[in-house]
């Protein structure tokens, strides 16, 4: 009996602890949601050297070039990405003209020796030479490569060229720095600068100050690098050049975009010098160049959501051409674009959608993160509650005393506290992940033979209903504490992020799928490891293989829709565009279509007919799905919370409606019956 009441007391002193940590969680809850509101602002870019190359491509390449920038300009494009070109580009856009030496005696009539493999550059005029030459002159100074001058005078062009004593090949693709008139003329039409700057250049720090220096003077206040390496990452080691660039970064108030792509095509370096800058960056989201000839209405719901849903402040568009198959004429994308930000008649764009939800078209900011002193030792706080968590249920799990588990657990998080507080916080937040849905599902469970025992005065439909919000609410337990552990602006800019999504996918529905092979028959001498032995030595029909390759099959596909990129079926787009278009917040399918009505309906069999308890485990994808939202730390808290309650209530509406058609057949088959026994 003592021992009994000891165990009882230790349960409920684990519940207090799981108490503490949600109290303690809500400070580093507010702090975030405070960070999330201190950054309105968001810039629309255009990639200024795809407009070049699409006006180098018209009859009249200036007036081509000045009407699309002041078109892009009043539909709301607030900045112009300039960037390195190279000598190549500039030959596209017809700026200039490259020749070997051997072309340049046949084309320039100039002398060459016979053993002489150099460059030559003509210009389009002298305006153009005085802008792009002491670009190639910088260059070829931390190349090491010698310059020199020559005079055309012949009956096709005049003025100066320039020789640069190395092959065409190797000069053509050379990068030069962004070129600053460009700049201030862009200036002048009223767009804010972000430069595009790679690391593919030798690392003169000199040359690399100065650089940053005049990049501030034309206002630029965002940076966006190009190629693997952001600038400086590649002789860090050696020379310290990252920590020079974050410094002369912080000098002149510029930042850095980080670049919204998969894991592995993230720029090396990016991690580090967001460290260095104090974290004054900024996410972007860039639809590419044949993307940009995508249904608008797609392209505008893109841009909302990226805004909305992750935490995007910049919005980088580039430009393109497609031949059309009726008349192999070219078509640009400018049209499309404008349409996208504008919208078409009687539909708003994506610009009027930004405003509406509280955004504005400006210099993006940095997220405003001030972390309180005692945060530590809340974080600290929350892990001990999720420690707690994780007890509870393998305690539920395994029928033992769940402090055991917490002492355990205790023990092995304070190892880990010295030897890794950041994998600390990413098991315990991984942990409770797991833990609570599941545990939420077990209770469930157990409260249906309850409820049955206890001969419940409620209808089987809301007792089910009830069941299904106490399970929820369990749940949410692990909301706050992800939330809580893994709260910091790396999570918000997705430097760090939740580790283990596929596992949180898959082990609940595991345990679950254990636990009810174990507990849920209502048979007192099947249960526990006796009811796992008689599964395992039953005869094994094709039926039940067949099954199982079905539900292995829906697994895969439920796994292979991870992430953004995640794989969709024909007519889901739309019905997504849909639904975000109705409730300003998607809500997930796998929660309101599947997890939650079948939740409530297992409930409901359970409860009225004592059985169908195996359709928890499908029930418990809504439970699992909601704390995956939760998991997206670079979504914003109210989105999240939205997501969740639109899934809630029309899970609820779905369920009544599954448990409505299922009375309808069941009565139905029922009276078929009884008409085939008359005959």
């Amino acid at each position: 009996m003592k021992k009994w009441i000891y165990s009882k007391i230790a349960h409920r002193l684990l519940w207090i602890v799981v108490i503490i940590s949600l109290v303690a969680s809500l400070p580093l809850i507010v702090q975030r949601w405070q960070a999330e509101q201190s950054a309105p602002g968001v810039e629309i870019v255009y990639d200024y050297s795809d407009l070049t190359f699409l006006a180098a491509n018209e009859p009249n390449p200036q007036q081509y070039l000045e009407y699309q920038l002041t078109a892009l300009r009043d539909a709301g494009v607030t900045t112009m990405a300039v960037g390195e070109k190279s000598l190549e580009q500039y030959a596209m856009e017809q700026e200039l003209s490259l020749y070997s030496s051997k072309q340049a005696a046949d084309v320039l009539n100039v002398v060459v020796s016979d053993d002489e493999n150099y460059t030559y550059v003509t210009f389009k005029n002298e305006a153009v030479r005085q802008r792009i030459q002491p670009l190639i002159e910088t260059q070829l100074s931390l190349l090491n490569v010698e310059m020199e001058s020559f005079s055309l005078n012949n009956d096709n062009q005049a003025g100066q060229g320039i020789i640069i004593q190395e092959v065409l090949d190797h000069v053509a693709i050379m990068p030069l720095f962004p070129d600053l008139v460009e700049m201030e003329m862009l200036s002048d039409y009223g767009f804010h600068i972000a430069a595009r700057m790679s690391d593919n250049r030798p690392f003169h720090f000199e040359v690399m100050e100065q650089a940053f220096i005049q990049l501030a003077d034309v206002g630029v206040r965002w940076i966006i690098f190009s190629g693997d390496d952001v600038t400086g990452n590649t002789d860090e080691e050696e020379r310290l050049t990252l920590q020079a660039t974050a410094q002369w970064m912080k000098e002149n108030g510029i930042g850095f975009a980080l670049i919204e792509t998969s894991k592995d095509k993230q720029q090396a370096g990016r991690a580090e010098l967001a460290n260095l800058l104090d974290y004054d960056v900024i996410r972007l989201h860039s639809i590419l160049e044949k993307e940009m000839f995508l249904d608008p209405d797609i392209l505008e719901d893109r841009i909302v959501l990226a805004v909305e849903d992750r935490n995007i402040r910049m919005i980088y568009l580039n430009g393109d051409s497609i031949e059309r198959p009726d008349d192999q004429m070219f078509e640009d994308s400018m049209e499309h674009t404008l349409e996208v930000l504008l919208g078409s008649e009687g539909d708003n764009g994506a610009v009027a959608r930004l405003e509406a939800a509280g955004y504005t078209l400006d210099t993006a900011q940095p997220f405003t993160f001030t972390p309180s002193s005692w945060n530590n030792i809340l974080k600290l706080l929350v892990v001990l509650g999720a420690v707690a968590m994780i007890s509870l249920t393998m305690g539920r799990g395994l029928r033992l005393p769940a402090v055991l588990f917490f002492v355990i657990g205790v023990i092995g998080s304070a190892g880990l506290y010295v030897l890794s507080v950041s994998l600390l916080y990413t098991l315990a937040a991984l942990g409770t992940a797991i833990c609570t849905p599941s545990y939420a599902v077990m209770y469930a469970m157990d409260k249906v033979k309850q409820m049955k025992q206890k001969q419940t005065m409620l209808s089987a439909s809301g007792s089910a209903v009830i069941l299904f919000l106490l399970a929820t609410g369990i749940t949410a337990i692990a909301f706050s504490q992800v939330s809580g552990i893994l709260q910091g602006m790396t999570y918000m800019v997705l430097i760090d992020q939740f580790r283990g999504v596929s596992l949180l996918k898959l082990a609940p529905i595991a345990i679950i799928a254990i636990y009810a092979a174990m507990y849920a028959s209502y048979s007192k001498e099947q249960q526990g490891l006796a009811r796992l032995q008689q599964i395992a030595f039953m005869n094994i029909k094709v039926i039940y293989v067949v099954l199982a390759a079905l539900f292995g099959g829906i697994v895969l596909y439920y796994l292979s829709r991870a992430g953004n990129a995640g794989q969709t079926l024909p007519l889901e787009q739309e019905f997504r565009s849909l639904l975000q278009h109705t409730f300003g917040v998607r809500p997930r399918t796998s929660e309101f279509l599947i997890g939650h009505p079948l939740f409530i309906f297992a409930a409901y069999v359970a409860l009225k007919y004592r059985k169908g308890a195996e359709l928890f485990v499908i029930g418990v994808f809504g439970q699992l799905s909601m704390v995956n939202t939760f998991t997206h730390l670079h979504t914003m808290l109210p989105v999240s919370m939205l997501r969740v309650t639109y899934g809630l209530i029309l899970g609820i509406v779905i369920g009544f409606m599954i448990i409505i058609a299922f009375e309808v057949a069941l009565r139905g088959w029922n009276k078929w019956n009884q008409i085939k026994k008359q005959y």
